[in-house]
């Protein structure tokens, strides 16, 4: 008998069980987080196990202000199944949320150089776990004179860090 969700695969006399298969992109599932693990090039993983046992590891350095311990209890998004069956998830953010607005404190401005060759302003704003993050203004005059703060909608979060727009611009 099988768990619901589950493939069974028979290749000659091997019986080959892939457990991973009920996890689909897009959907969020619960994962509990076991312990913290070391690779040998020093970098910490965090060893998560979803409610039938498949186990995964979510990369520390992308997390560390999520003051992640073992035993708690994650909301994670399953972000991407690549085709060799390897799963990445994004554990949901403490505060924010996708789809939400917030206003976010502007740090500075500059100009980056497009594809074409021509300057492109954007702002840059601090999120409230320190992160940077760049938003770019279709209207010179945000830009010229910015205000303090800066209202945003996440419309992605990925590796711990939001992804905005500027809400006046938002389509």
């Amino acid at each position: 008998m099988s768990v619901p969700g589950t493939f069974l695969y028979f290749m000659s006399d091997k019986r080959v069980k892939l457990s991973g298969a009920r996890l689909i992109e897009g959907q969020t599932h619960e994962f509990r987080i076991l312990k913290k693990i070391f690779a040998e090039d020093g970098d910490g993983y965090f060893v998560v196990c979803d409610l039938w046992g498949y186990k995964i590891l979510i990369p520390e350095r992308y997390y560390t202000n999520y003051d992640f311990v073992p035993g708690q209890i994650l909301s994670c998004r399953v972000d991407k199944v690549n085709c060799n069956g390897r799963m990445f998830i994004e554990p949901a953010h403490p505060v924010y949320r996708e789809g939400e607005s917030y206003f976010f404190p502007i740090e500075s401005r500059g100009r980056d150089r497009n594809k074409a060759g021509s300057q492109e302003p954007y702002l840059l704003v601090r999120d409230v776990l320190g992160n940077i993050c760049k938003v770019k203004p279709v209207h010179e005059d945000l830009w010229k004179s910015p205000p303090d703060k800066l209202e945003c909608v996440i419309y992605r979060i990925k590796k711990g860090r939001p992804y905005l727009i500027i809400k006046t611009q938002r389509h």
